[in-house]
């Protein structure tokens, strides 16, 4: 764990987790046996003062319609799911109500976006020109100049 930064009134410590639960007996895809995760989790930890705060999300694998908030937890319901202790270098104090409480209204729900859709020379996002093994086109779709994801040699 990183101790807030001295003397930086900018600077962000956070940290995040992600994660699957992996149960027996879940559905597996592909030749190499993968297995799919019925849930995933994720936890936060902003160590960034004044406001030091923490979050944990619980998902499942599926669409949803709901606002992330839905899947909100504490990151105490996430590790006793997991049976991993995330944050044990806080001191224990500090350790209890962060991973103890949640406080949605701590947090910005508000969304952004990285992806573009549109390719460097302004081209709108495409179907992947290459094929899958069993010769059908790949589904994925790129922005790369080349016309291929990046699991077909896109740029």
């Amino acid at each position: 764990m990183m101790p807030p930064l001295q003397g930086c009134d900018f600077c962000r410590v956070v940290q995040g987790v992600t994660g699957t639960f992996l149960t027996r007996g879940l559905p597996t895809i592909g030749s190499g046996r993968i297995t799919v995760p019925a849930y995933f989790y994720k936890v936060i930890l902003d160590y960034t003062e004044p406001e030091i705060k923490g979050i944990g999300f619980i998902m499942p694998n599926e669409g949803s319609q709901e606002p992330l908030q839905h899947f909100a937890v504490t990151i105490d319901s996430v590790e006793k799911v997991s049976g991993t202790d995330f944050f044990f270098q806080l001191p224990d104090d500090q350790e209890k109500v962060l991973e103890s409480t949640v406080d949605l209204s701590k947090w910005s729900w508000t969304a952004t976006s990285t992806r573009t859709s549109k390719n460097e020379s302004g081209g709108q996002a495409e179907q992947c020109k290459g094929t899958t093994k069993k010769e059908n086109q790949c589904s994925r779709m790129t922005c790369s100049p080349n016309g291929r994801c990046w699991q077909h040699g896109g740029d």
